[in-house]
């Protein structure tokens, strides 16, 4: 039973004007924070480390910053050779001729009589050194008739470290993880000179890599555009869905206007994510995916009361009236199941919080700002526009408007369904 009716629909402006004003904040907000994408999604390289005791992960950043930048310019030269070679033992040859320099010799793919030395140091290899390795590796291996073919030096880019503590209370351990912030993924020859310089600097506290994650930039990108595909998918079978199922009360406006409410809904859960510095992510997809299920939910429970009270009122009321009461009838149910999600996914973000366990904030966080955009738009947002769309069609003369049929009386009455203004 509603004893007083809210007018909703008059309060637009409103409603509209605060989601502007909240869009235009986090679009600066955006330009002013640069959202930081995870490497499943540009591409790059996590390494996780375990360790014991008490270790300052600034020097330990500072540390592994280093060791990358003693390997950062990086040469390949190629050779052609005969018989049979053992990579290992050709890299330490080249690393007895000169020594300053990280080596790492592999077989090529394409051509099995050919390999290629990778050369990495802080500086490109010089030539004179280029001639000592090569003749190194001609009197070591004089039966192989090695002989060298080119030198290529490798474009670089600035390749930035940053890291992060987390804690696994399953196994006990205590961990700090290294990401890359570059678009490529670290090569062996970089992971193990970054190991072996945290593993010598910090013995006391036995580290230990226990992981790895390399995505190349093509790799991160396609998932990129797979992961929009999903979200795009989902929006179109939004419209779909609605379109057919609410077509008595004009189902396409019905769909563009549900569709809409998402669309700010996914906007706010991004703006949530850059101003709390969150990496957009796998979870980023999750939570928007698990917001556009609550929000459209609400949506449609809204569209059913409408539908339902326009076959009952539609001669008698009009299209605002109509729409205010469906939203009135249904708010107090919109509020509880939403307010009640929110204290729990609240509940997980402080748990989340003093836990450090960073994993579950960076889904808890937007998923509890998420469920309140979701009820925001749902009620304050895609009823009345869908109200202010017809009201302009109609004034405007587009598309007639089509009569209802109107539910029988005594229908209603042996349904009990009574309207109280």
């Amino acid at each position: 039973m509603v004893n007083k009716v809210f007018d909703f629909c008059g309060k637009f402006k409103f409603f509209f004007a605060v989601s502007v004003l909240i869009v235009v904040v986090g679009i600066i907000c955006s330009f002013i924070i640069k959202p930081e994408l995870d490497i499943n999604f540009k591409g790059g390289t996590t390494i996780t480390y375990s360790y014991e005791g008490k270790i300052d992960t600034d020097a330990v950043l500072k540390d592994a910053q280093d060791a990358l930048d003693s390997v950062s310019a990086t040469t390949q030269i190629t050779y052609s050779f005969s018989g049979d070679l053992e990579m290992s033992q050709v890299a330490a040859a080249a690393e007895n001729a000169v020594s300053e320099y990280a080596y790492d010799a592999q077989l090529d793919p394409k051509d099995d009589t050919v390999f290629i030395l990778t050369v990495s140091g802080s500086d490109y290899i010089a030539d004179e050194d280029i001639s000592k390795i090569e003749e190194e590796l001609v009197n070591s291996y004089a039966d192989n008739n090695i002989q060298y073919v080119l030198a290529t030096d490798l474009e670089t880019e600035e390749i930035l470290l940053t890291i992060s503590e987390s804690q696994d209370y399953t196994s006990q351990t205590t961990s700090f993880v290294i990401t890359v912030a570059g678009n490529t993924a670290l090569s062996n020859l970089q992971l193990d000179t970054i190991d072996t310089k945290l593993i010598d600097t910090y013995q006391d506290n036995n580290v230990e890599r226990t992981g790895v994650q390399a995505v190349g930039a093509s790799v991160g990108a396609s998932f990129f555009g797979k992961s929009l595909y999903a979200l795009g998918l989902a929006s179109v079978l939004v419209i779909i869905y609605v379109g057919i199922r609410f077509r008595n009360i004009g189902g396409v406006s019905a769909a563009l206007t549900a569709l809409f409410a998402l669309v700010h809904d996914v906007a706010i859960t991004y703006f949530i994510n850059v101003i709390f510095g969150i990496t957009i992510d796998a979870n980023f997809i999750a939570v928007v995916l698990t917001i556009l299920g609550y929000s459209l939910n609400d949506t449609i429970v809204i569209y059913d009361r409408v539908r339902e009270n326009t076959a009952l009122l539609g001669a008698t009321r009009s299209t605002r009236e109509i729409v205010n009461l469906s939203i009135t009838q249904s708010f107090k149910r919109t509020t509880v199941t939403s307010l009640t999600t929110f204290v729990a996914i609240m509940s997980v973000t402080i748990v989340a919080a003093i836990a450090g366990l960073d994993s579950i904030l960076t889904f808890a966080i937007p998923m509890s700002v998420g469920i309140v955009s979701g009820m925001y738009s749902s009620t304050f947002l895609a009823g009345p526009l869908y109200t202010f769309w017809a009201e302009f069609k109609a004034k405007k003369g587009l598309g007639g408007k089509k009569k209802e049929k109107k539910a029988d009386y005594a229908k209603k009455k042996k349904k009990n369904k009574k309207v109280y203004y």
